[in-house]
């Protein structure tokens, strides 16, 4: 009776959530033992997904929360994941407004039961500290996620990190910056070698006698005076 009862894998990955949650709700309706609501889930799947959980060993597989999250993992719907489409959601051509807002209200629960968010505190500070990681820069947000992990922080913790990250990585004021070297084939050719020096000496005797002789010469023929 349950064959005809539950429903099949839906090929979209994000529509896994809902899938899961009815199954659950079936399995609570008809009081399905927890011993085999695995066996049950698994002739559901679709071929890409019972490929995936050949992976998985028997024991695993026997347990439902284990091949869930499994399944869950695989098809890369994390938090951030549930985050992101709900942020990018669109609407359908053929698709009324109604059953949008219903599609971004699921995609809305889904993000917040995976943040584990159960009240209205916990809501603000996880609104916040979203709020407040999008406003960091590439590498501060990137370095906040790996802190992060599986998990998040609240906005507090996020601000610590983020003033801690930008302090170390900020110019030290009077700090000055050592002059370049010049290569040592650069000085070297600066410098006159033996040869050169020469041929430069030379020349300048050679320029001397040369202003020297004018001189003589000219004290010996005056010009004359007008």
């Amino acid at each position: 009776m349950m064959r005809h009862v539950l429903p099949k894998m839906p090929i979209e990955s994000a529509e896994l959530p809902q899938f899961f949650e009815t199954l659950e709700k079936l399995y609570a309706m008809y009081d399905v033992p927890e011993v085999v609501q695995a066996k049950l889930l698994i002739p559901l799947l679709t071929a890409q997904a019972k490929s995936l959980v050949n992976q998985m060993s028997v024991d695993d597989m026997r347990e439902y929360t284990e091949l869930k999250q499994f399944l869950l993992t695989e098809y890369k719907l994390t938090p951030r994941e549930y985050k992101i489409r709900f942020e990018t959601a669109v609407k359908n051509a053929v698709q009324t407004y109604t059953l949008f807002a219903a599609r971004l209200r699921n995609l809305l629960s889904y993000y917040l039961k995976s943040r584990q968010v159960e009240d209205y505190d916990t809501l603000i500070q996880l609104l916040i500290s979203d709020r407040l990681k999008g406003s960091t820069p590439q590498g501060l947000f990137n370095y906040i996620l790996t802190q992060e992990g599986e998990g998040w922080y609240i906005a507090s913790k996020v601000a610590s990190l983020a003033d801690v990250y930008a302090n170390n990585r900020a110019p030290v004021v009077g700090r000055r910056h050592p002059r370049a070297r010049q290569p040592r084939w650069r000085r070297q050719s600066l410098q006159p070698g033996p040869q050169q020096a020469r041929v430069t000496e030379v020349a300048a005797e050679d320029n001397f006698r040369q202003v020297a002789g004018d001189m003589v010469d000219h004290s010996r023929h005056p010009s004359p005076r007008t």
